[in-house]
């Protein structure tokens, strides 16, 4: 758990409403990973405050990590919101002053989506221009 973090945003309660909250957990004792056994004592939940306007509620959407800073929320679903319950959104949120922000999208895009992955990888050359 060596300067580990798991964040856990969103999804739908067991009453079925959809949540768009933001937790983190993190290891009270920071220690190598290999040394430490799982044990709900050992760790610590936060519900952080966060500045900036938060994603909408939502379920069976992705979220990635961008360059250790940044937490990437994509798509997933809200029936309240739109005809098809789908969204394509993409937001953001500064890992380190916990601040959300929200990625306007031109050009070419994929349609809207929910239950899919999203992977961050450094660009290639190629990419680079």
């Amino acid at each position: 758990f060596l300067n580990m973090v798991i964040y856990v945003f969103g999804g739908e309660k067991e009453n079925k409403k959809l949540t768009n909250e933001l937790f983190y957990i993190r290891a009270k004792e920071q220690k190598p990973i290999s040394t430490i056994q799982f044990n709900p004592q050992s760790i610590e939940c936060y519900k952080p405050k966060t500045a900036g306007m938060p994603p909408i509620p939502r379920c069976k959407h992705s979220v990635g990590f961008i360059s250790n800073k940044y937490l990437a929320i994509y798509g997933g679903c809200n029936p309240e919101v739109s005809e098809s319950n789908i969204l394509n959104d993409v937001i953001l949120l500064n890992i380190y002053i916990f601040q959300w922000e929200t990625v306007a999208v031109f050009g070419f895009h994929p349609e809207e989506r929910y239950l899919c992955c999203l992977l961050y990888t450094s660009p290639s050359p190629r990419d680079r221009g």
